[in-house]
């Protein structure tokens, strides 16, 4: 492994399709006509890539309780997260890193004792999101077969939204934990399509779940990860496949690169949820490279445009929208907004350059009578002194003229 633990159990290669619970009714990017399915209101690299070191995913301090028999760690040590050890496990060098490939089993309960999650093997990819942040971080410190129950604090699990239907707000929850086996980072590289779109699109579904919730740092994360995964360079000699393994014919390139587009179109729409226009412009021609004519990747960087200002360029990108999806009263709306702006924009513009220019008497600027009186009396005025400065300089050159003849006639007869 590199990291001089010993493994006592893997996990084989594969990702379960429980690692979350989302309503597959309601995604932030599918297939259904853009009214139906866009928001429209306004990272982390793979560890899997560049595993940390074991011991930087512990927390740099954690605090025992009172009692020392109780075998209770404070993982933060404000008393929010409490790991208490049931069983122990097989020593602190078999405990997983950050980035790690693990399988774990838990059951979580309210206060009252109520079941709200069981699963007996559930596997994931320790500190990507895939289950709530009390679990990624306590399992950093939990030995492999080891059993634990973890005290959770609202903010770690579902927090003031809670979970519809069966967790409500501000609950706080109670976990049976189980580490059952870890093993090394996956290597996406040498994975087949089909496991790679499997993986990727349980991190699309999570970024969903998210971007719901409207923790948008976490789907934002989820997104990139499954971009990352899809993205990751393809080992072009297969050199780690095991022999007499299938040839991936189950999912083609094109298979791949459509999961793409969705994920680069729900993280444009979750940068645009958090004011970050010129990464959601990123993503959308990410999008429009592949696909030119994507109404979503479209829209949604005419909206990001629009937002930064760049109102000229907006424009013509929304009306390619509307043409695209006429009957959308989302873009209708949109472009409406843009039209707006420009026209005050242009009035501004207007005003501003009118002032610049000098005073004129026009139809279209009928001036007061006091106005006219106050003008001409200016003018007049204006002209009686040029007309006094003219005189005065004719005066001054006759004397000028006349001296200079009376000069040289005192000068000869001084001599």
């Amino acid at each position: 492994m590199g990291k001089g633990r010993r493994r006592h159990n893997r996990s084989e290669n594969s990702y379960s399709e429980k690692a979350t619970r989302t309503n597959s009714e309601t995604v932030v990017d599918g297939d259904k006509p853009l009214v139906s399915n866009i928001d429209f209101s306004s990272e982390k690299s793979l560890t899997t890539e560049d595993p940390t070191d074991c011991n930087a995913s512990v927390p740099p301090k954690y605090h025992s309780s009172d009692d020392d028999t109780d075998n209770t760690v404070d993982i933060l040590g404000n008393g929010l997260l409490l790991k208490k050890v049931v069983d122990k496990g097989l020593g602190r060098e078999t405990r997983p890193c950050h980035g790690d490939f693990v399988e774990v089993s838990f059951k979580g309960f309210l206060e009252d004792g109520t079941v709200v999650d069981d699963f007996s093997s559930l596997t994931l990819t320790l500190g990507d999101g895939d289950v709530i942040q009390a679990l990624d971080l306590a399992l950093p410190l939990a030995e492999l077969k080891e059993r634990f129950e973890l005290h959770v604090d609202p903010r770690f699990a579902y927090g003031s939204r809670g979970r519809d239907p069966d967790i409500p707000a501000d609950a706080k929850l109670r976990y049976e934990v189980q580490l059952l086996s870890a093993s090394d980072p996956p290597c996406y590289s040498t994975m087949s399509n089909e496991e790679r779109v499997r993986i990727a699109d349980q991190k699309r579904e999570r970024g969903n779940y998210y971007y719901r919730r409207e923790e948008y740092a976490f789907a934002v994360n989820s997104y990139n990860k499954a971009l990352k995964i899809l993205t990751a360079p393809r080992d072009p000699d297969q050199r780690t496949r095991p022999a007499g393994a299938p040839v991936d014919v189950t999912v083609s390139d094109e298979v791949v690169e459509n999961l793409e587009v969705k994920l680069e179109n729900n993280l444009a729409a979750t940068q645009l949820k958090i004011e970050a226009y010129d990464a959601a412009i990123k993503s959308c021609d990410a999008v429009l490279h592949k696909d030119p004519r994507n109404f979503k990747a479209l829209f949604r960087k005419g909206k990001a445009l629009l937002e930064q200002g760049d109102v000229e360029e907006a424009i013509p990108i929304l009306k390619s929208v509307h043409d695209l999806v006429p009957s959308s009263p989302m873009v209708v709306s949109e472009l409406q907004r843009a039209r707006a702006i420009q026209d005050r924009e242009r009035k501004r513009w207007s005003r501003a350059a009118s002032r610049m220019l000098p005073p004129r008497f026009s139809r279209d600027h009928p001036q007061s009578s006091n106005s006219r009186f106050s003008r001409l009396s200016s003018l007049l005025l204006t002209r009686r002194v040029l007309l006094i400065s003219a005189l005065l300089f004719a005066l001054l050159s006759i004397g000028l003229a006349w001296y200079s003849e009376l000069w040289p006639i005192s000068l000869t007869k001084n001599l």
